[in-house]
């Protein structure tokens, strides 16, 4: 079975932890081995392919397209005929022979709505909903109260968790860090859409002036090592700003960065050493998500809806703190202990939302399953 996957492949850790679970999992659906086929959308982005020109003939000696999992039902751009980055028009829809999963989007609202979206936003999805052609999914992240805030069709659209909860890391076993005295957090900092999320703050420099008060407060009471992870490039660069702001001995002395390296196997490389955290604190989606699946305690860091949706969803709100305005920094410093000092209950609790985010995606497959045999692909299933 040959499947062409639309989604980002390089570029972004956290696209990569995305697939290695979803990819898996999909070819335990089909009988026969998957020859996967990447188009990468970012080369969509950058003006160097189209959908019309590249993607439709590329689909075209396929039994399957799959799109995404990703965010790629922003609702912000003006520049695309569905007011979204999936820049899918009517008469690519039409020209489109296979069918069509479209895999655990974003439905994102956080950057506002453009005048296009508003308009084709609802008959794009409507169109989807209602045809046997295309099954559409949407992520665990606040996209189903999105998507039906804006659509009025009836029509029940499936969610699925994000499949980077099941990502399994391919180099080595889990190796937690309870036995060291001194603990050690890992740090996720996100700068883009800088005007959301530090808006509060009246900027970027604002914000790294509260968020390293916070962690010299923090290390004083738990001397901890601070590893910094970065998903994206900007991430290097806010990260180098908070660092350059530390005190010279916590710099020195108790500062770590895990290596910039989006590829597939260098994002497995950073994956494991959030292994080694104790605590992890992010503002990323996919941050999140790993130290989540993997039960590692984390705090997710909101200044952007995505990440308060996702615990809200998972029904972990204890583990979210707001940090769109200066006054989080005390909560923070006591949740974070507080974090420290009930490792193995956090464990357990991950654990168990581990279990009912897989009981979730198993109920998705009977779903999945009618697709396929809506489609003539029945006879590849398992």
């Amino acid at each position: 079975m040959k499947v062409l996957h639309l989604a980002s492949f390089s570029g972004n850790s956290g696209d990569i932890l995305n697939h290695s679970g979803f990819r898996p999992w999909f070819q335990n659906q089909i009988s026969s081995p998957i020859k996967w086929a990447n188009f990468e959308i970012r080369d969509v982005y950058r003006g160097d392919r189209s959908f019309k020109s590249d993607l439709l003939p590329a689909s075209a000696g396929c039994d399957l397209l799959v799109v995404g999992g990703g965010n790629y039902l922003e609702l912000w751009p003006s520049n695309t005929s569905t007011g979204t980055s999936l820049d899918f028009s009517p008469e690519l829809l039409d020209s489109l022979e296979v069918p069509v999963f479209f895999n655990a989007l974003g439905v994102d609202l956080g950057q506002g709505i453009s005048q296009i979206a508003q308009k084709n936003f609802p008959p794009f999805i409507a169109r989807l909903q209602n045809s046997d052609q295309f099954l559409l999914s949407v992520r665990n992240d606040g996209s189903l109260k999105a998507l039906s805030s804006l659509t009025a069709s009836g029509v029940e659209t499936s969610r699925i968790p994000d499949h980077g909860f099941f990502s399994k890391l391919p180099l080595s076993n889990l190796n937690f860090s309870n036995h060291r005295y001194f603990p050690k957090i890992g740090i996720n900092i996100a700068q883009d859409m800088a005007d959301i999320r530090f808006e509060k703050f009246g900027g970027i420099n604002a914000f790294i002036e509260t968020f390293v008060a916070f962690l010299v407060e923090l290390w004083t009471e738990t001397k901890s090592t601070f590893i910094f992870f970065a998903h994206v490039k900007s991430d290097l660069l806010i990260a180098s700003q908070i660092i350059d702001q530390l005190p010279d001995k916590i710099a020195r002395e108790f500062v770590e960065v895990a290596k910039l390296n989006s590829t597939q196997f260098g994002s497995f490389e950073m994956f494991e050493q959030y292994t080694q955290c104790d605590l992890v604190l992010a503002n990323r989606f996919h941050s999140n998500v790993f130290a989540i699946a993997n039960c590692i305690p984390v705090i997710g860091l909101s200044n952007y809806p995505q990440i308060s949706n996702l615990y809200e969803e998972i029904g972990l709100t204890s583990m979210v703190a707001d940090i769109h305005e200066p006054s989080y920094a005390a909560n923070l410093v006591a949740n974070s202990l507080q974090a420290l000092s009930g490792v193995n209950e956090i464990k357990e609790q991950l654990r168990e939302i581990n279990r009912t985010l897989l009981r979730e995606r198993s109920s998705f497959l009977p779903t999945l399953h009618q697709w396929f045999a809506s489609n003539q692909l029945k006879e590849k299933l398992i």
